[in-house]
């Protein structure tokens, strides 16, 4: 176990074969042994007053500002999740409503972030920001970041950066820690560590840390306990955990060790869609792994945005990707739909 986990540790999942393979696909093939972080990227947004850049004296000092204080005098944009919501992807369509104000800028070298707000509905932690910057980041910046939740035993996470100008950017930021248990309430340290030009590789590092205090969102959950078995793997959707903005389908993945011995990856994806036309965006929320040599065992989510009150029911098309790793081969079977009335 030692040797392989070394062999998934030093993985570069850019290596993956070039096929139609989802981001989330070449994520789980590092995370199959390890829980680690994803890191995704895609792309601020205020215009900071002389006065306030006057408190800066060397490229390491931090400043943090509260609101409404001194940071009042800095405009704050708002509705920062609307960049990341389309006509067609309703996924973030609640969150505006749900979402916990934070408000909190800081400053470090060179680099103005500000918290807009945050959720958490239950499994996931999502956080808009913005940022502006005195150099351009390009555009598509890599961001090195840094999530400690209490409590939490693993985390796996994302991140996406829009430019909206040379030298401004909006993010969003999403992490699912694993709990023992549920917890109401969640304490989040939140520290990006530093930001790099992906066409330079500059990298502009500084000392940027939020500590907030989220509420969960109270949820309702329906259990759905189907399953079906192909190709060596099984499937469980075991519940569907609604809340006022996501929803959230949790599932577990035994997968018969004679397949891992062929296949180095073996991970399912989720198509999802209503009885009333919606066809729902997929977000990956990761999960966790562990192997007793007779057969491999994965816990996963997967969310959604919230199902239309039309609905009645919801049909949920897995998909089961194997891979060889190292661009030596894959392969994907469709699985048969399941078919989920809604409560």
């Amino acid at each position: 176990m030692t040797n392989q986990y070394k062999k998934w540790a030093n993985f570069n999942i850019e290596d993956i074969e070039p096929m139609d393979v989802t981001d989330i696909e070449k994520a789980r093939m590092k995370q199959r042994i390890i829980n680690r972080k994803i890191t995704k990227i895609k792309r601020p947004v205020w215009r900071i007053v002389a006065v306030a850049l006057m408190i800066f004296i060397g490229s390491a000092t931090t400043v943090s500002f509260a609101m409404p204080s001194v940071a009042s005098q800095i405009p704050i944009i708002k509705g920062i999740i609307n960049y990341f919501t389309s006509d067609n992807d309703k996924f973030y369509e609640k969150y505006s409503e749900y979402a916990t104000d934070i408000e909190e800028v800081q400053m470090s070298n060179g680099i103005t972030m500000m918290i807009e707000n945050a959720v958490y509905d239950g499994k996931t932690i999502t956080i808009t920001y913005a940022l502006e910057t005195e150099r351009d980041l390009g555009v598509n910046p890599r961001i090195g970041q840094f999530f400690k939740v209490k409590g939490s035993i693993a985390a796996a996470g994302g991140d996406s950066l829009q430019q909206i100008s040379p030298t401004k950017y909006v993010g969003l930021a999403r992490v699912t820690p694993t709990f023992k248990k549920d917890l109401e309430k969640v304490q989040v340290q939140w520290s990006p560590k530093s930001y790099r030009n992906d066409i330079t590789d500059e990298t502009i590092k500084g000392d940027w840390k939020f500590n907030f205090e989220l509420e969960k969102i109270q949820d309702e959950i329906q259990l759905v306990d189907q399953s079906m078995t192909e190709a060596g793997m099984k499937l469980i959707i075991n519940e569907i955990r609604k809340t006022d903005v996501s929803t959230i389908i949790k599932m577990k993945q035994i997968t018969e060790s004679k397949l891992l011995k062929i296949w180095h990856l073996a991970s399912p994806t989720l198509e999802i869609h209503d009885d009333v036309g919606n066809v729902y965006y997929v977000e990956d929320n990761g999960g966790s792994y562990s192997d007793n040599g007779v057969t491999a065992t994965a816990e996963w989510s997967q969310s959604i945005g919230v199902i239309d009150e039309k609905a009645t029911k919801l049909y949920i098309e897995p998909t089961i990707v194997l891979s060889l790793g190292d661009a030596k081969g894959s392969k994907k079977y469709k699985m048969k739909t399941i078919e989920i009335p809604l409560d």
